[in-house]
């Protein structure tokens, strides 16, 4: 199944705004998490509600914001972290929540800022239903209790505790308004087309997922129970002293079967707040009046502590056991095309945008980073990528060499083609010449461990490229391999030079076609098989 039909528009769009959004998690989410900023969570959202408002304006297609919710979280599935789920899960319901919103009020900018901050709500919300399940209703009576202490204590007059939680979900609001007409801006500023992109060949995603390293141990029973002991706790664990303890039981169970799952939880950090907490509301709730530290507050925190170890025993158990294989099989058979095209279009979209993202942009001047990532995917006069592909020995060169030639006189053309050096016959290397000089240089020479790549040789590449600016000249790679697949010979070189504005004109062996457009972002390129195109009729589109 292909996204580049019209009838899935829809999900097309949605892909490419998901993987922008998904792009700036990946990047603005390390760059926060490295510097260690509060409120890491609530910046992202905002960041994804702009750029949900920016695609919006442009495109004001339906259906398209729960379909970029559902393809960034999607690609957050294949982050190294083990706390993965639920930005998974926040991630999609702010999709929807914001769908909802253009729903009710129409794709406009009014619907926008209401979306917007529907969207927000759910980095608050989802803190208190996480509250809740951890601890009980009874979280309720201790913030309560804890505000009408903090207010007397300050002389303040009555307030209702009730309006210290709507001051919360309306300041929220605000911010997740003020994040839409960010991006209502961020569309006005851009130079971009409103038509979308398209991607020539099959991109591919990295290996790896969140279920790394619970394979081959699930099992529907587990499963099962582990839904049915989160339920009784959050029915019955209130009425019930006792109950606690007893599922504690099942705890350790879980701690032993995965055991592997939850060594990636063992940290004071994740574990202090729990303990506090608990031990806190079980003092405020149980200690008798005008005295905060008692035996019985202590074993009320004993027994909030044990829920919430109970209930995240569970829910681990649960993420675990959802790579059943049974589970994965259905959704393959069912949903499998679908996600590979969206996941295809998506890591795409990220290919492209990434290498121009510039964080310290995007967070000093966020209408500026904003519009500049929807222009790296969007752009209407930037020229297609060239592929020259055939076999090795083909005449890849060769046919390189003719198409250069057929290009406009006035065409900027930077870089160097690859002649083969023989000695008695025998292939010892390849020399490298610039296609503005004619100047060569030797770039690698046989040796009994493989090709030799010289230093001066790689630096003479780099010569042949010249300075910025790149952009809508011709960069021209003979050829690209397996050696830059793998991060060497000219990678950075043509990721330095794309993320510039360069069209760039690869010599690619036919079977590494596909990584090529991957790894480089490289948006339906015009393709060239030698085998199949006569030289003489080569005539770029431009």
């Amino acid at each position: 199944m292909s996204l580049t039909d019209s009838s899935d528009t829809k999900w097309r769009k949605g892909a490419i705004a998901g993987g922008v959004w998904g792009t700036s998690e990946m990047t603005l989410g390390s760059f926060l998490h490295n510097l260690r900023i509060p409120f890491k969570g609530h910046i992202l959202t905002a960041i994804g509600i702009a750029i949900l408002s920016a695609f919006g304006m442009k495109w004001r297609t339906s259906g398209m914001f729960y379909r970029a919710g559902l393809t960034s979280a999607m690609l957050k599935a294949f982050s190294p972290s083990p706390k993965v789920v639920v930005p998974m899960v926040a991630i999609t319901i702010e999709g929807f929540l914001f769908e909802l919103g253009t729903r009710i009020l129409g794709r406009n900018v009014i619907g926008f800022l209401v979306s917007g901050g529907l969207a927000m709500q759910w980095a608050v919300l989802h803190k208190v239903i996480r509250l809740l399940i951890l601890y009980g209703a009874s979280i309720y009576t201790v913030y309560e209790q804890l505000f009408e202490k903090a207010a007397t204590g300050l002389e303040l007059p009555f307030i209702n505790p009730v309006y210290g939680i709507v001051f919360v979900f309306a300041l929220s609001f605000a911010v997740g308004a003020g994040a839409s007409a960010v991006g209502c801006a961020a569309a006005a500023k851009s130079n971009g087309s409103d038509e979308p992109i398209t991607f020539g060949d099959r991109q591919t995603a990295p290996a790896g997922t969140m279920m790394q390293g619970c394979a081959g141990r699930h099992s529907l029973l587990w499963l099962l129970l582990h839904i049915a002991v989160i339920a009784v706790v959050v029915g019955f664990m209130d009425k019930s002293e006792w109950l606690a303890y007893i599922l504690l039981v099942y705890s350790l169970a879980v701690s032993v079967r995965y055991r592997n799952f939850l060594k990636r939880f063992a940290s004071w950090k994740i574990w202090l707040p729990i303990f506090v907490i608990s031990f806190v509301s079980g003092f405020v709730l149980k200690s008798p009046e005008g005295k905060f530290i008692s035996t019985p507050g202590f074993l009320e925190g004993i027994r909030l502590a044990v829920r919430a170890f109970v209930t995240t025993c569970a829910l681990s158990g649960l993420v675990s056991e959802m790579g059943h294989p049974l589970i994965a099989g259905f959704f393959r058979r069912r949903y499998g095309d679908r996600i590979d095209s969206v996941l295809s279009v998506a890591w795409g979209t990220v290919n492209t945008v990434a290498p121009s993202v510039k964080v310290r942009t995007l967070i000093k001047n966020p209408v500026k980073g904003i519009a500049g990532m929807m222009d790296s995917v969007l752009s209407s006069d930037r020229k297609r990528a060239i592929l020259i592909t055939g076999e090795v020995n083909g005449g890849k060169t060769t046919f390189l060499k003719a198409f250069l030639s057929t290009l406009p006189s006035d065409a900027e053309v930077r870089g160097f083609v690859a002649e083969a050096v023989f000695e008695d016959g025998t292939k010892t290397g390849y020399s490298i010449t610039d296609v503005r000089t004619g100047e060569s240089a030797e770039l690698c020479r046989r040796t009994k461990d493989g090709f030799y790549f010289e230093p001066a040789g790689l630096a003479f590449g780099e010569k042949c490229m010249g300075e910025a600016p790149y952009k809508n000249m011709y960069a021209v790679f003979d050829e690209v391999g397996h050696y830059e697949m793998r991060g060497g010979g000219w990678d950075t070189l043509i990721k330095k030079v794309t993320a510039g504005g360069a069209a760039p004109v690869i010599a690619v062996r036919r079977s590494l076609v596909d990584k090529v457009c991957g790894r480089y972002g490289l948006v339906n390129p015009e393709i060239y098989d030698v085998d199949n195109i006569k030289v003489q009729a080569v005539e770029p589109a431009v």
